[in-house]
């Protein structure tokens, strides 16, 4: 019965197959995919809980991910690993303002571990990390010593990890892109009375919004909201 339940989380070929890697040395045949490669040098995977595999990858290297025997129980024992240690660094969620009891829930109990909880991981382990979507992201600097910056985007279908090109991406993130202070991408603007309306047309030419001369506060704080759905 248990062998049963656990059979469909055997690294089978079918397995192997829902995880999609673009892998140098496999493509350097192809000048087509070679220029998909340089232009978007991404990786992505069809495992449920993607946040937490792009966060085991930045720990163990690509390499150790893609040889995991076994990837639902690796997934859960690291998980429950991972509550302790959490609790060892108290004063890293008190910072982040996270609750311990949601971040435990969430590696013990869900299916998928949110923004808030990988940030954390990864704040934990001194990682640097940068999430895109769309016109906007988040970045979190925990080891100012290490010029190295995780690159994650989030997509239709959940997140991708960008492999080459990561300064390419930053630049153009903070070039172009608006920073959210907060760790929730739903409401990535304070409430309007944190504005003022130079700060609203900064926004609104960095972002690249054609507007009128004359426009209402209100009117350009709408025009920014619309333009990071």
């Amino acid at each position: 019965m248990i062998f049963d339940v656990l059979k469909k989380y055997s690294l089978t070929i079918d397995k192997i197959n829902t995880v999609t890697f673009l892998d140098f040395e496999s493509v350097k045949k192809s000048k087509k995919v070679l220029k998909s490669l340089k232009t978007y040098s991404f990786f992505t995977t069809n495992l449920d809980d993607k946040l937490f595999w792009y966060y085991y990858i930045f720990i163990n290297g690509h390499d150790t991910f893609k040889l995991v025997k076994n990837y639902f129980l690796e997934e859960k024992a690291l998980k429950i690993t991972l509550i302790q240690k959490i609790r060892e660094n108290k004063s890293i969620m008190k910072k982040m303002k996270i609750k311990r009891n949601e971040v435990e829930d969430e590696l013990l109990n869900q299916e998928t571990i949110k923004i808030k909880t990988f940030l954390l991981l990864c704040a934990i382990e001194k990682k640097n990390i940068l999430i895109k979507d769309n016109y906007k992201y988040l970045e979190y600097i925990n080891d100012i010593d290490n010029s190295n910056i995780e690159v994650i985007e989030k997509i239709q279908n959940g997140y991708g990890l960008y492999i080459f090109n990561k300064k390419e991406q930053i630049d153009l993130c903070r070039e172009k892109s608006f920073k959210i202070i907060t760790m929730n991408f739903e409401k990535p603007l304070r409430a309007i009375s944190n504005y003022k309306v130079g700060d609203l047309k900064d926004i609104i030419k960095k972002l690249n919004i054609q507007i009128e001369n004359k426009l209402r506060k209100k009117d350009l704080y709408e025009l920014i909201l619309l333009k990071l759905k």
